[in-house]
């Protein structure tokens, strides 16, 4: 096992503790520490430093097999106070995957108690990225725990011959991601929608995954509607050889690692359809495109008249010389995550929106009383109580400017004691 010098440097910060990731080694505990190895080293006087004394051996033991077993020991801190193997691993696997190995999460042999497996000690193995397995290294920049779980499962699975267990983790591991980058994108789904279809068919729009979008360059487009294929290619075999549902056929080991190598490929072009979106939209909110601007006067009758047409919403389509107008929203306030919102030319009685990861629930202006709603953002509905209680007005105020003429609710009429 051959490690590149980049990886040898973060290896000695591992070892020794001074990367603040694991914990602190002294010299005897480092001399310790290589003596599981065969080294016979004493600590004394002209002990070089701790630094240079652990890069020497690890130089000296690069290109051994042995090295696998430096590496499994130096992360073996899980009882460690202040510190997590995970984490470190996670970072140190950014460098290790340039060399064609990884570190992934085991378990050593469990026991039975009764009708319940329990899991014995974890440890971290150096596996080879194997030509039939995508290192998901894009993956491991989103910090979601449940899309890293779902990784180390998969190869886990495969390698004990699990195949439909495998496919099972395939599923959720792009059921996640999706649902993750929905959250990401604040775009709305349904919390316990576990169809990645239709989660799929929710996310295409913020990153631009739409074959059918035209101003996607034309070679592009076959791909991503084998992308769509694909999506429901997953669906299917995971409803029909899988241990997510009650499999119809037991599946063979090259069609688990074409499922789950297919969902690696797939959620490492999403996150990284997700970075340039978002790259793409903070360029844009600096000035990253500039147009050149033609300034011509106009009337100020002709002017008040537009921003008035445009106050009033805007116009879906013009039906026998009357306007049908869109909703239109306008933010009211954001309170530790959640959003309030405001529509016009909406249905009685006057209300207005929160919305919280997805979730979503209508209150009435008048009492603060929940019209509908379901999931996270019941959790806050006392919240939004609080907050109506001292912001009522500014309820009303936004209710009635927002009225188009047509509105079919009008603006809102209250006692005294909204005033």
């Amino acid at each position: 096992m051959k490690l590149s010098a980049k990886t040898i440097e973060k290896l000695v910060g591992i070892i020794i503790g001074d990367s603040q990731v694991s914990p602190y080694r002294s010299g005897p505990q480092l001399i310790a520490f290589f003596r599981d190895f065969g080294e016979r080293d004493l600590y004394g006087q002209g002990f070089p430093s701790r630094a240079a004394y652990t890069k020497e051996k690890l130089e000296k033991f690069d290109g051994m097999d042995v090295m696998r077993s430096i590496i499994s020991n130096a992360f073996d801190f899980f009882d460690a106070d202040g510190s997590d193997p995970e984490v470190a691993a996670e970072d140190f696997n950014r460098a290790l995957v340039r060399d064609g190995y990884r570190l992934t999460l085991e378990y050593r042999r469990g026991w039975m108690e009764g009708d319940r497996h329990v899991e014995a000690d974890p440890y971290f193995a150096v596996v080879p990225i194997s030509a039939l397995t995508v290192a998901p290294t894009a993956l491991a920049a989103v910090n979601h725990e449940a899309v890293r779980e779902q990784i180390q499962k998969a190869n886990r699975k495969i390698d004990s011959g699990d195949y439909a267990g495998a496919i099972a983790s395939a599923y959720t591991l792009v059921e996640q991601l999706l649902k993750l980058l929905l959250v990401k994108t604040s775009t709305t789904y349904k919390e316990n929608d576990g169809d990645i279809r239709s989660l799929y068919k929710a996310l295409r729009a913020p990153l631009r995954l739409d074959p059918s979008d035209e101003s996607i360059d034309a070679p592009l487009r076959p791909i991503l509607d084998g992308f769509q294929k694909l999506i429901a290619g997953l669906y299917e075999i995971s409803n029909k050889a899988s241990d997510r549902h009650a499999r119809i056929y037991n599946p063979a080991a090259h069609h688990a690692k074409l499922a789950v190598n297919s969902a690696f490929a797939l959620c490492e072009f999403l996150v990284e359809s997700h970075a340039y979106q978002a790259g793409r939209l903070e360029a844009d909110a600096q000035g990253g495109l500039r147009m050149t601007e033609w300034v011509v006067d106009v009337d100020d009758t002709l002017a008040e008249a537009l921003a008035e047409c445009i106050r009033q919403g805007p116009i879906r389509e013009i039906k026998d010389g009357k306007a049908m107008r869109m909703l239109t929203e306008e933010t009211v306030a954001r309170i530790e995550g959640l959003k309030i919102e405001i529509f016009a030319n909406e249905h009685p009685p006057p209300h207005f929106r929160v919305i919280y990861q997805g979730s979503t629930a209508n209150f009435t202006i008048a009492d603060c009383k929940r019209m509908n709603g379901s999931g996270q953002i019941l959790r806050f509905e006392k919240n939004v109580v609080h907050w109506w209680s001292t912001n009522k007005k500014t309820l009303i105020e936004t209710w009635n400017r927002l009225r188009p003429a047509d509105c079919p609710v009008g603006k809102y009429k209250g006692g005294q004691r909204d005033r």
